[in-house]
């Protein structure tokens, strides 16, 4: 019965862990949003939330919200997301419509969402994003703002793999090295050791010819009958 309890306390830290570790991993790999951009005139108001990094390929999440703190006419709201690709002999483009001629009421708020796909091909570098607002006050005067800034960054796949590679043989390096300097140590103390018992032989060795000798020397001479 006490196995049975251990076995199954075992599996469910087991588990316990995996699932931490998996929500943990997810947490890292998930690209933490940032403010790319905010904009407020008029009683018209504009935020757009990007990561602030990401990689040729990916699938790069855009929040735009939009405010208004008065009625407006005729909104407009258009991103315009581009990069360099194929090694900036070209260029490719993405165009989302936020808002296109709405009325928004007075402390209306709108929040969409756009999945913006970055080509396989295209270069590592910024990616950048040309925003137009145009809108209306209830007297009819219009009002404009046009802006560039930058979405996100792409880093180079390839270049940060290496970066990975090298940081994981110089961790091994370093291991390796201190094992090295570990066995030389201690090598080096066998050798001390060898070479002290060879000195205490060596002198041991002479002491015991010198007292031969001596003993030799004092020999009392026999006398022959």
């Amino acid at each position: 019965m006490n196995n049975k309890k251990i076995t199954t306390l075992m599996l469910t830290i087991s588990l316990l862990t995996l699932a931490f570790s998996s929500i943990v991993q997810f947490a890292i790999s998930e690209p933490q949003a940032r403010l790319a951009w905010s904009y407020e005139s008029e009683g018209f108001s504009v935020e757009v939330y990007a990561p602030s990094q990401a990689y040729p390929g990916d699938v790069v999440p855009i929040n735009v919200t939009v405010n208004a703190t008065a009625d407006l006419l005729d909104v407009y709201v258009i991103l315009e997301n581009f990069g360099s690709q194929h090694e900036n002999c070209s260029y490719w483009n993405t165009t989302f419509n936020v808002l296109w001629s709405e009325d928004l009421h007075a402390g209306e708020d709108l929040t969409e969402k756009y999945d913006l796909e970055v080509p396989s091909n295209a270069d590592p570098g910024l990616v950048y994003c040309h925003i137009i607002c145009k809108w209306k006050t209830l007297d009819l005067q219009d009002h404009s703002k046009y802006d560039s800034f930058s979405v996100t960054y792409l880093k180079n796949r390839n270049f940060q793999e290496l970066q990975n590679e090298y940081a994981e043989l110089q961790d091994k390096y370093e291991d390796l090295n201190a094992s090295y300097t570990e066995l030389k140590s201690k090598h080096e103390g066998e050798i001390g050791s060898t070479r002290n018992l060879m000195y205490i032989f060596v002198v041991t060795t002479i002491v015991s010819a010198a007292t031969v000798f001596v003993l030799l020397l004092r020999r009392p001479k026999r006398i022959w009958a």
